[in-house]
């Protein structure tokens, strides 16, 4: 019965097409009829099964905003006429580096050696040699090439960079790579550039007096952008009160200078009164019982043990070494082994507040501990 339901209704929707046609299509013979009813329905399921070039998989764009337009709006306040270089700021690897130059003409995206040594992204530098080409035909051999991540306006992207040492006017230009992947629509007339995102269109306008304002030959374009100064944005330095705690006169806090005198004295009293359970050292960390908190590695049983080779180091980062293992052994976080079955080096990188780390190198012990790929529940 259900088949036969299915035929009917199948049958009677044919019918009305038909019927439709005929009324549509005015012929003498019913082989025209037949002729001009398929080659309809041929149309209509070439039109349905042709893909719209505006919902390519992965685009950003939703229904109400594929449209990306530029108005006077735009260029509100610029120098016109004017024939300027589109250069923006843009955080990248955490930086917020100025003097980016939007280039379309450019085939890879470009990244001043220098930039990256600022950066500290040392580490992620790798040896490839790559030949780049400019319109006169000259030619240079790049022999590096690094990954880093650009943010733009929330859309977040790694990006294939090419350093070079060189002296240019610009810390990084953007070529057809970058602006393709962002979905970029630069516009050099508006000094803007628009592209969309999860959160509809967003835009980054560009710097006219930075692309006008070569720098000298002797001096080099700086990587950080400068903050903005904000008359609305105010330090607290000057608006704290320093408290001293009775039993140690030379442990203070410090709290909001205008509070209420009255919820002042109750915060100033609570600080005293438990004044022992801050802790004001390393030291007074230790001795947590196994029962609170307990770390242990997931280590594969079948994997041996292994001893790195001692690594050799500068008198400098030795001495560093040096000053935090008997920190550490002072405080009691560490202790000595005589005779340990896993032996790792002691390595000193550099942090971006200009400062060193001592880091211990885990590398042989985290490929012998199994990987949890989903260490936290799912959460929808």
């Amino acid at each position: 019965m259900a088949s036969a339901s299915n035929l009917n209704e199948k049958s009677l929707e044919a019918t009305k097409m038909l019927k439709e046609s005929l009324r549509e299509f005015p012929a003498t013979t019913w082989n025209d009829v037949y002729n001009r009813y398929s080659t309809k329905l041929w149309i209509e399921e070439d039109t349905v099964a042709q893909p719209r070039v505006d919902e390519r998989p992965g685009s950003r764009r939703s229904e109400s905003e594929r449209s990306i337009i530029f108005d006077d709006e735009d260029a509100y306040g610029l120098m016109i006429p004017h024939s300027d270089a589109l250069v923006i700021s843009l955080l990248v690897y955490d930086t917020n580096v100025k003097r980016v130059l939007i280039d379309p003409d450019s085939s890879v995206n470009i990244i001043l050696l220098r930039v990256v040594n600022e950066m500290q992204a040392n580490d992620k530098v790798i040896p490839k040699a790559r030949s780049l080409s400019g319109f006169d035909n000259s030619s240079i051999v790049t022999k590096w090439e690094v990954v880093l991540s650009t943010f733009a306006k929330g859309v977040i992207k790694d990006t294939k960079f090419q350093p070079i040492d060189a002296d240019i006017a610009y810390n990084i230009i953007l070529g057809r790579l970058w602006i393709h992947d962002v979905d970029v629509i630069p516009s050099t007339l508006h000094q803007v550039i628009k592209f969309p995102s999860h959160w509809g269109n967003r835009q980054i306008h560009g710097d006219q007096q930075a692309s006008r304002r070569q720098p000298d030959v002797d001096s080099r374009p700086d990587v950080i952008q400068e903050l903005e100064e904000n008359e609305n944005i105010k330090t607290t330095t000057e608006e704290l009160e320093v408290v001293i705690l009775i039993h140690w006169p030379d442990r203070k806090v410090y709290i909001g200078a205008n509070l209420s005198p009255e919820m002042k004295g109750k915060l100033i009293e609570f600080l005293r009164a438990n004044a022992d359970y801050f802790d004001w050292a390393h030291s007074d960390i230790t001795g947590i019982p196994p029962k609170v908190t307990t770390h242990k590695l997931n280590k594969d049983p079948l994997h041996s043990p292994i001893k790195q080779k001692k690594r050799k180091q500068g008198a400098f980062k030795n001495q560093m070494i040096q000053d935090e293992v008997q920190k550490l052994l002072k405080i009691g976080l560490i202790r000595e082994v005589k005779y340990p079955d896993w032996l790792a080096n002691t390595v000193v990188v550099p942090k971006k507040n200009e400062k060193w780390r001592v880091c211990v190198e885990y590398t042989d012990l985290n490929k012998a501990c199994r990987k949890d790929s989903f260490p936290l529940s799912h959460i929808d």
